[in-house]
């Protein structure tokens, strides 16, 4: 996963039979609705099928990684 100021890049993985791994991307937040994370609220998301982005002053991270730096943020999205 890559990020810039106005784009996320996320790069696609296959198995080792030419199937995509990443099968769903979900837009969480929009402009005129943004979903907001606390801290606290990220250890009940201890899913290891879905990948949670999250924007946040550290810059984007997924939800395991904001976990330990233990910092909330704005969901941007999920992917299954």
């Amino acid at each position: 996963m890559e990020y810039r100021q106005n784009y996320l890049k996320i790069f696609l993985r296959y198995d080792q039979y030419g199937k995509l791994i990443l099968r769903d991307i979900k837009l969480l937040s929009t402009k005129s609705r943004r979903l907001y994370v606390h801290y606290n609220l990220l250890k009940y998301i201890k899913s290891s099928v879905c990948i949670f982005i999250l924007s946040t002053t550290q810059g984007y991270l997924t939800h395991q990684q904001a976990l330990n730096q233990k910092i909330g943020g704005e969901l941007i999205c999920y992917i299954l």
